[in-house]
């Protein structure tokens, strides 16, 4: 009996560990790469979000992100691509 409580606990603990994991917002995990906006066929750094651009409703990707130098680019946060530099340029 002993031996089952174990069984069934442990499933227990990996289906809340695996549900959690998975409920964990994707977009949240690519935020912590440097983004980049695709525009004129090559894709360019964008900077930090709400500081250099925003991703404004609409549909489409805004930024992609790249998780290592050797692999493709992955589509990160939608929405239109916005510059904010000529915001910021009018605050200083």
């Amino acid at each position: 009996m002993k031996k089952w409580k174990v069984i069934f606990i442990s499933i227990a603990i990996v289906v809340g560990i695996g549900g959690a994991y998975a409920s964990y917002k994707q977009d949240g995990i690519c935020s912590f790469y440097i983004q980049y906006h695709y525009t004129g066929g090559v894709y360019v750094p964008a900077g930090e979000q709400d500081v250099d651009y925003a991703c404004v409703g609409g549909a489409g990707i805004c930024t992609y992100y790249q998780p290592s130098p050797s692999s493709p680019y992955f589509p990160c946060h939608y929405g239109v691509f916005t510059p904010l530099t000529e915001l910021n340029a009018k605050k200083k």
